[in-house]
């Protein structure tokens, strides 16, 4: 069989074009990945900031109450003001204390970062794994 020059060549059904579609489905794929993880870090940040910004508002609200308490419980009670002071200081203190292991605690406690992406990530090589089996393996 020899080829016929009448007969058009079939355009991009080479190794060639079948690895440039690969490659190029593969590169789609890694943008559409890291633009997800961009996402998630632009989304992360903001959590955060957010975060520190409600617990420092909280934080100063809260820390002018007990401050403005202690002076009306130590006018309140002038007489016995160094006893009032000292369980006051106590009482501060275990809060604090308390307080300090909680938040280490919350600190321990890692939430999965970059779920989405990594779920992501998994599927694709599942997909991969699936599409690399020959048609008759049924695992």
């Amino acid at each position: 069989m020899a080829d016929n020059p009448k007969r058009p060549k079939p355009a991009g059904r080479g190794l060639f074009s079948s690895l440039k579609a690969a490659v190029s489905v593969l590169l789609e794929s890694a943008g559409t990945r890291f633009e997800l993880l961009a996402n998630e870090i632009q989304e992360e940040k903001l959590r955060c900031v957010n975060q520190a910004m409600l617990a420092l508002g909280a934080a100063f609200c809260l820390g002018a109450a007990l401050l403005i308490a202690v002076f009306f419980l130590t006018a309140l009670f002038w007489e016995s003001r160094v006893v009032l002071l000292g369980v006051l200081a106590a009482v501060f203190a275990t809060g604090g204390g308390v307080l300090a292991v909680l938040f280490k605690r919350a600190l321990s406690r890692r939430r999965g970062i970059f779920e989405a992406s990594l779920a992501e990530l998994r599927e694709d090589i599942r997909q991969l794994k699936e599409a690399g089996r020959p048609n008759g393996d049924a695992e």
